[in-house]
């Protein structure tokens, strides 16, 4: 029975001994499932912590990216000065930097905002955002600097454009003018992305970036306006001296030819044409004459005529502005110089004429200069006219001033100078031959049988003659000679710097060339002759210092006689005949 009670009593405790375990063993796995649990909500919690340390250091990351890419571009887009490139390269790397596939550029013209550029768009509607026709419009630009795309959709204008992209931005410039008001220069419209979706930060980066590029282009604007003032300024100062220039160069001398030649080279200098010509109206023959050229102009044409119709010339005396012909819009003008070009096209195409200029003086058409096209590749421009018609005055008045001194001292009929000229230049020429120490000859020359001529078949066929031989003269000439009437049908040549054989010589081609010519009289060919007397002032001769010019016409004149003498139709120099020959 004891032994049965202790078994029991052993049980029992045994019993209570694994109850006690067990609850103690609950008790532990309970604070072992809870610190488990714990230790999932901190595992959870350093996870959620990885997380969002390494989607910071995206975000860092991408930040820094961006930073550095506005940055380069800033760097970048600074350095270009010249604003079409530039607008050009922000379009460029706004697509490029940003990853985006396609878009297109806005750019003001005046108070309208019109197609600047397309990047990977082969077309698209035209748009056009003027000021006042599209406030609405024009006012969310400039308030809304980066905007969506898609909230453009309720403007009927841009619906077309909103249809044609799936997603995109639109970013709008604002450049402060020199009254200090800000207004839209320059819009992009930016499509989607070449691979993922616009980012949350697009927004904040758009803006940011534009502002920088508002600045950049601001102060290419301001430099761009300050370059252009200064090369204006630059051409005005160069077009006043070279008006300066002009003005004295052409006054400068009465030598109309002079002034032809000075004129087309100072013209074609201050326009940077590439070839043009002048020409002189002549009243008597009612045509225009080419007297110089400058360029690939072929120099055969000088001295040929152009027609020219009298109409033509009542409407250049009252407006005689010089005209881009390019430029001009219907109207007589127009009609009447595409006439002329025309008519006188186997003069003037080659040419390629692209600038009429009037030349005008007093009521009167004195010519016209042609220029072609410009050795730069912009044409002419109308805020150049001003210069060239100042320049075209200039050369107007001198060719007037000149037409009046030889009107003065050349003679009506033989347009050969006249006697009073005639003397002040042979003393001009004495004096400068003693200084100078060279040789200098006269040939006093006269029509044979005049008297005759006129007594026979009238004064009008003895006027042709005194043309004809005047004529001849001239042609047989240098330059530098200068022939006059001397009186009646006597003529006299100044050779300078010519000695006894080369005087002879002249007088010789002189004789042939005049006996040569014919004159038509009714059903007869009527023949002249000329006699010539040739003197030569040495200043190696002994006596040379007190030698006049009287001297030399005296001893030209007795050389002349002399040749009558001998039958006429011939040159005796003084030299010869005091050797008895």
């Amino acid at each position: 029975m004891i032994l049965i009670i202790i078994s029991i009593t052993l049980i029992l405790s045994l019993l209570l001994i694994m109850v006690h375990l067990l609850t103690k063993y609950n008790i532990l796995n309970s604070k072992f499932t809870e610190v488990q649990q714990e230790l999932e909500i901190e595992k959870e919690n350093i996870e959620n912590i990885s997380t969002e340390k390494e989607e910071i250091e995206r975000i860092v990351d991408e930040k820094n990216f961006k930073f550095l890419a506005i940055n380069q571009m800033a760097k970048t887009l600074a350095k270009e000065k010249n604003l079409n490139i530039l607008k050009r390269l922000i379009m460029d790397m706004m697509l490029e930097v940003n990853s985006i596939k396609r878009g297109f550029s806005l750019e003001r013209y005046g108070d309208t905002l019109k197609i600047f550029e397309l990047q990977n768009m082969s077309e698209i509607p035209n748009i056009t955002i003027h000021v006042d026709d599209d406030k609405e419009m024009w006012e969310y630009f400039k308030t809304h600097k980066v905007s969506k795309i898609k909230q453009l959709q309720n403007f009927t204008k841009l619906s077309d454009i909103v249809k044609e992209f799936d997603d995109g931005y639109v970013m709008s410039f604002l450049i402060t003018d020199e009254i200090g008001l800000e207004d839209i220069y320059y819009l992009i419209f930016m499509g989607e992305k070449t691979y993922g979706n616009y980012g949350d930060g697009e927004m904040e980066f758009f803006e940011t970036l534009g502002g920088q590029i508002e600045i950049i282009l601001e102060n290419a604007i301001k430099n761009n306006f300050i370059e252009e003032q200064n090369k204006e300024l630059t051409e005005k100062v160069y077009d006043l001296l070279t008006l300066n220039n002009a003005a004295k160069m052409v006054t400068s001398t009465l030598d109309i030819e002079e002034i032809y030649k000075s004129s087309i080279d100072m013209y074609t200098e201050v326009a940077q044409a590439m070839k043009g010509c002048i020409m002189t109206y002549d009243r008597d023959s009612e045509a225009l004459y080419i007297k110089a050229a400058r360029g690939e102009y072929k120099q055969d044409d000088i001295n040929k005529s152009l027609k020219i119709k009298e109409e033509f010339l009542e409407v250049l005396k009252k407006d005689s502005n010089v005209k881009i012909i390019s430029n001009l819009r219907e109207s007589e003008m127009l009609t009447y110089i595409f006439e002329f070009l025309k008519e006188n096209q186997a003069l003037v195409k080659e040419l390629k004429s692209e600038l009429f200029i009037p030349l005008v003086a007093n009521e009167e058409v004195l010519g016209i200069i042609l220029l072609g096209m410009r050795y730069s590749d912009e044409g002419y421009r109308e805020d150049n006219v001003e210069v060239y018609n100042t320049l075209a005055n200039q050369i107007a008045i001198s060719l007037y001033n000149a037409k009046l001194y030889n009107l003065a001292i050349t003679d009506g009929m033989t347009k050969l100078f006249l006697h009073r000229y005639f003397q002040t230049r042979l003393e001009e020429e004495l004096e400068r031959t003693k200084r100078y120490k060279r040789k200098l000859s006269l040939i006093m020359l006269d029509i044979d049988h005049f008297k005759k001529f006129n007594d026979t078949y009238g004064h009008q066929t003895g006027d042709e003659v005194l043309k004809k031989v005047a004529k001849a003269i001239k042609e047989y000439i240098r330059k530098s000679d200068v022939a006059a009437r001397y009186g009646g049908e006597e003529f006299s040549v100044i050779l300078p710097e010519t000695d006894e054989k080369g005087s002879i010589k002249v007088g010789e081609n002189l004789r042939k060339a005049i006996e040569s010519l014919e004159l038509q009289y009714h059903s007869k060919i009527l023949k002249v002759t000329i006699s010539l007397g040739c003197y030569t002032y040495n200043p190696d001769e002994a006596d040379s210092e007190e030698i006049t010019k009287d001297n030399i016409i005296d001893r030209a004149d007795q050389a002349l006689y002399k040749s009558k003498e001998r039958g006429r139709n011939k040159v005796t120099h003084y030299n010869n005949m005091k050797l008895g020959e």
